[in-house]
């Protein structure tokens, strides 16, 4: 059986690797609104309408 010793530390492993990965989801979807921010919205518009 398992013991809530022994469960502890896997859900501290896997509470610490969700934090990790939402950490690492926020700075790369906050790095692409920068870059496409930076592109110009008026201008990837332009791009996509007349490609």
């Amino acid at each position: 059986m398992y013991t809530a010793a022994s469960i502890h530390p896997m859900l501290d492993w896997l509470h610490c690797s969700l934090v990790l990965i939402f950490a690492l989801i926020l700075l790369w979807y906050k790095d692409w609104h920068v870059i496409l921010h930076s592109a110009g919205w008026e201008r990837t518009a332009a791009d996509f309408e007349y490609g």
